[in-house]
């Protein structure tokens, strides 16, 4: 998997390339309040008060501190999952947006990118299920070019 809707993903080695794509976080809470606006009807594994208390501040803290995510910790890279998701949804369903804009499928291969950094099926975490709902989810919504079912051969390759 070295490219994917146009995004080079073999060039993410590291966590912290990841992390370098993430949007300002005023951007990023626009994304995540048109999530829990639009979206979140359709499935919530995250209320809204965990999303902008808790999770946002948690990925973009270590982001602004001078030691990053740390790579050595893989799991982290699902949470990094979860919120990228949750950004390419949010700006799917953001009615001021294009349908099916660019943004949101940049977004979703971020999501998958970070997802790719340790196995889903090896001692998942609660992260680890939430972004994979939350790429279901984007097939059930990002048209034609996507369905449930290929969300699935889409999880059994990461």
């Amino acid at each position: 998997m070295s490219e994917f809707n146009g995004i080079n993903i073999s060039g993410f080695a590291t966590v912290t390339a990841l992390e370098s794509q993430l949007p300002p976080l005023e951007s990023a809470s626009s994304l995540v309040c048109s999530y829990c606006d639009h979206a979140s009807y359709f499935y919530r594994p995250i209320k809204r008060e965990e999303l902008l208390n808790v999770l946002l501040p948690y990925i973009y803290s270590k982001t602004d501190s001078p030691s990053g995510l740390t790579d050595s910790d893989p799991s982290r890279s699902h949470d990094l999952a979860t919120l990228f998701f949750i950004f390419a949804l949010g700006a799917l369903l953001d009615l001021n947006l294009p349908p099916y804009n660019s943004e949101a499928e940049r977004y979703y291969t971020l999501g998958r990118a970070a997802l790719s950094f340790k196995p889903v099926f090896e001692s998942p975490s609660i992260s680890t299920v939430q972004a994979l709902g939350l790429m279901a989810t984007y097939h059930s919504h990002a048209g034609r070019k996507y369905s449930r079912d290929s969300a699935v051969r889409h999880i059994l390759r990461t």
